[in-house]
């Protein structure tokens, strides 16, 4: 009977120890990936909004009649990308 009692107790502890150490593993890698989730979005933000404000300068180059391979110079956008620009600029 008390050999009994003893199994059963190492056998609720240890399950218990289980499910602890699944919570806390779950836990940390929600944390990870909320973590990195962000990194991943302020990152791909900064890229987005260098890569708008490359595409707004050629713009106003292109308003003032500066030649492409000076603004794709300055920009280093390509010159196909200026061009399209140009495009999108005179369909407007």
């Amino acid at each position: 009977m008390l050999l009994t009692s003893l199994k059963q107790e190492r056998q609720t502890i240890y399950q218990n120890g289980l499910i602890k150490g699944n919570n806390q593993g779950f836990n940390k890698g929600i944390s990870q990936g909320i973590t990195q989730g962000i990194t991943q979005g302020i990152t791909q933000g900064i890229t987005q909004g260098q890569r708008e404000e490359k595409y707004n300068t050629a713009k106003i180059l292109l308003l003032k009649g500066m030649d492409i391979p000076f603004i794709s110079e300055v920009t280093q956008l390509s010159e196909q990308e200026i061009l399209q620009l140009k495009t999108n600029q005179k369909k407007q």
